[in-house]
């Protein structure tokens, strides 16, 4: 599980396909807007209460366990994260994963080609088996009637990890998780795209 968390955050760039090196730019991501409810009707019941984490600018939101912590992510010239962990991570944030908790990554790419998943795809899962992943799970699904890519990974030390892709207007959203698969897999499907700003 630590294999994943701490490797997630290290992909940000390197994922994203670019070659050349530009700095990075480190600032409070302002879009984001936690907004935490008693409990939230979706669907299909969730097997946890949940809050609802919303980003304005980017026109999407997912329900995650409203007992869960959003810790800061970080901006970069080709992307932005921001985290979601099961445990109070303080302020220094993640430095290492403790046994039995979960991390959720929201993760957004600028990448070419755009408007192309299959491309992206197809680039990730590469990523995955050039890093000795192996691959127990690979589904395409609509979410909102929007086409996305769910992996369901294992790592050499038995940990998984799930990562769920999908457009987000001319950029890519990627939402990634390691710990608790259940739940982070029912987090993962909540997940609607409403208004992708280009």
């Amino acid at each position: 599980m630590r294999l994943f968390a701490l490797l997630i955050p290290a992909l940000l760039l390197a994922a994203c396909g670019s070659p050349a090196t530009e700095p990075t730019v480190a600032f409070d991501l302002p879009t984001a807007q936690v907004l935490v409810t008693e409990t939230v009707a979706v669907a299909t019941a969730l097997p946890f209460e949940a809050a609802t984490y919303r980003d304005a600018e980017a026109g999407f939101e997912l329900q995650y366990p409203a007992a869960w912590f959003v810790i800061g992510g970080e901006t970069q010239s080709r992307g932005s994260y921001v985290q979601i962990v099961s445990w109070d991570a303080g302020a220094n944030g993640i430095t290492e994963t403790p046994t039995g908790e979960s991390v959720l990554q929201i993760t957004i790419y600028q990448w070419d080609p755009t408007h192309d998943l299959d491309a992206r795809v197809s680039m990730r899962r590469s990523n995955f088996v050039d890093s000795g992943n192996v691959i127990l799970e690979e589904e395409q699904l609509s979410l909102g009637g929007q086409p996305a890519v769910r992996f369901l990974l294992q790592a050499t030390d038995g940990s998984q990890a799930l990562f769920l892709m999908l457009e987000l207007g001319d950029r890519y959203l990627e939402v990634s998780g390691t710990g608790d698969i259940a739940t982070l897999d029912a987090a993962m499907r909540t997940l609607v795209i409403d208004a992708p700003s280009e």
